[in-house]
């Protein structure tokens, strides 16, 4: 039987979470999610939006570099991000992708190649990117990914 991907990690050593660069991709309209649009980053969930969520749990998990590739509503989700993490406004960069909803394809290959474009990503560093919406709870998680 075939174990799944989560059940043990891929990594062949443990890795220094500190040292990794956290994207979290908070650009897009949530068109699918709301018909009219909606900051899919800003949905409430218990009393918070879910990029507070994302950023609480991955700081807890042991990332210190983070990356906000944003798009739609950027000023917005920049703020609330901010406003609820001061401490670790150092270790975050904010990159404005230049989304135009019109133009296809677009999502996350085009964000992604905007980051390596603009020089956002240093490649010399692993990466591991997540959506705003790929909420964890426990570190091994992050390890099996």
């Amino acid at each position: 039987m075939r174990k799944s991907r989560l059940s043990s990690t891929n990594l062949k050593q443990p890795v220094d979470l500190r040292n990794i660069q956290l994207v979290i991709f908070a650009g897009g309209a949530g068109t699918r999610f709301f018909p009219t649009g909606f900051q899919k980053a800003l949905l409430d969930v218990a009393g918070k939006p879910l990029i507070y969520w994302q950023i609480r749990y991955a700081i807890k998990a042991g990332f210190r570099q983070f990356i906000i590739e944003l798009g739609y509503k950027a000023d917005v989700v920049r703020k609330v991000v901010l406003d609820n993490y001061p401490q670790i406004s150092d270790n975050i960069t904010f990159h404005l992708h230049d989304w135009d909803p019109s133009e296809r394809p677009y999502g996350t290959g085009r964000a992604l190649y905007a980051l390596i474009r603009d020089k956002v990503l240093d490649a010399s560093k692993p990466v591991l990117t997540l959506f705003t919406d790929d909420l964890y709870r426990r570190v091994e998680y992050v390890w099996d990914l």
